[in-house]
């Protein structure tokens, strides 16, 4: 994998009436601004699977149309959601991970980068959305998302 970043996760920031993460920083809640920019950009999708998942964060995807992968972070634990084989989608340029649940804000330690940008983005319209944010989970939602499990939040 190439490295995109060097840097480490900033820490959560606890609200203590909330009891939980208030940041919007990569790795942590994702914000209304950062859905959108993902729903207006579809082709910055990879499609992956799910290599790595631990209690501390850590996140491996290996890509399944092109070599490589993309090793993240984000500050839940997610091993409920997400296992080895689970089928992913990753948005490096916005650090996005998709999932039938919805879509996290990562951190990403090392991937490929951003996909580039098509000749033509008018010809991906048809596939632009708009992202909704839940702001109990920090997850966010495509408003034409259509799968619906328990753990939507």
């Amino acid at each position: 994998m190439n490295t995109v970043t060097t840097k480490r996760p900033s820490p959560c920031t606890i609200d203590p009436d909330l009891g939980r993460c208030v940041a919007y920083r990569p790795g942590h809640q994702m914000h209304v601004i950062q859905a959108n920019l993902i729903g207006h950009s579809p082709w910055g999708w990879r499609d992956g699977v799910v290599s790595t998942v631990t209690a501390d964060g850590r996140i491996e995807v290996d890509y399944v149309t092109e070599p490589g992968g993309v090793a993240a972070w984000h500050h839940d634990d997610l091993t409920a959601l997400l296992h080895p084989g689970t089928p992913v989608r990753v948005h490096e340029e916005f650090h996005a991970l998709g999932a039938p649940f919805g879509w996290l804000c990562l951190f990403i330690a090392s991937g490929l980068g951003k996909v580039p940008e098509p000749e033509n983005p008018d010809l991906w319209r048809t596939q632009m959305t708009v992202g909704v944010t839940n702001l109990a989970t920090g997850r966010a939602l495509a408003m034409d998302h259509s799968h619906l499990t328990d753990e939507a939040g």
